[in-house]
């Protein structure tokens, strides 16, 4: 009969298998969309950026130096509004999802206060943050072993005037992550501004965010950002039990997309993106919602 010894460290070469097959995927499906020249760099800067995010977390690093260390090639420290938004507008206009992580927005919050559209481009986005540990090597884990994504909406309004509103973000989860009283095994959804101490707001443990632009007409995020809020209230009043994979926080935000407006064409193009339905497991199954 097998020692406990042999048995525990057979499990442990099981997992280690296993998580290595998981980071051999999320490398192949790198550098399959990119290309190997651009896969391998990607791969290398999220690396640079989650070590750096973990500097920052234990004050080890100062902002401005962090940002220096990852964006200096492409970004001066005195960079303005402009040219941020030029940054992330880049790859936006080449049909890629943009990285927002959390040494560029405590950037922007340092040096403009706020997170609007003077420094992302104004319009509704798919987001999706990492789901793990946060706690060092956490980030590591989530990034590379992990597959799935949390997905929210941020909304980046657009000038009003001489006035930039604040971006915020509208998001679901069990209610108990939200800590609301009530059964904490329900789905409940918040609209809240986008900025430290938000539900998806970028920290050091939960580093790099990818954004893909849904639209930046202005009367279409006008049109989903005044159907948030109802959606909301039809989720809460619901009362609907969590389920992980056909009822969960991805499948909520599948109903903002549904309930608040956005058109048909973006939420086919959406569901047609193989990698989103990877990475936001339940974004296209709205059954038994209140959409």
């Amino acid at each position: 009969m097998p020692r406990p010894t042999r048995l525990a460290g057979a499990a442990l070469r099981g997992l280690a298998a296993v998580g290595g097959l998981v980071v051999l995927a999320n490398a192949t499906l790198m550098l399959a969309l990119f290309g190997p020249g651009e896969g391998a760099a990607r791969l290398a800067s999220d690396w640079r950026r989650i070590a750096v995010a973990h500097q920052l977390s234990e004050n080890r690093v100062t902002i401005q130096a962090a940002f220096a260390t990852t964006y200096g090639e492409d970004l001066r420290p005195e960079a303005g509004a402009d040219a941020i938004r030029s940054h992330l507008a880049a790859d936006l206009e080449a049909g890629e999802p943009a990285l927002l992580d959390v040494i560029l927005v405590r950037h922007i919050l340092a040096r403009f206060g706020a997170i609007d559209g003077r420094t992302v481009p104004p319009g509704v986005y798919l987001a999706a943050g990492p789901i793990g540990p946060d706690r060092w090597p956490g980030p590591l884990l989530t990034h590379y072993l992990i597959f799935p994504r949390h997905g929210y909406l941020l909304v980046v309004p657009h000038r009003q005037g001489d006035r930039w509103p604040e971006a915020y973000e509208a998001t679901a989860s069990l209610r108990g992550a939200f800590h609301r009283s009530g059964d904490e095994n329900t789905l409940h959804g918040v609209v809240e501004t986008y900025r430290p101490g938000a539900y998806d707001f970028p920290t050091p443990g939960e580093p790099l965010h990818d954004l893909v632009l849904l639209t930046r007409d202005p009367e279409e995020t006008a049109k989903i950002a005044e159907g948030l809020g109802a959606f909301t209230r039809r989720l809460d009043e619901s009362h609907l039990a969590y389920r992980l994979l056909r009822r969960n926080s991805n499948s909520a935000l599948a109903c903002y997309l549904a309930g608040a407006g956005l058109t048909e064409d973006v939420r086919r193009r959406l569901g047609s993106r193989l990698l989103l339905r990877l990475r936001l497991p339940g974004i296209v199954h709205t059954q038994s919602l209140p959409c």
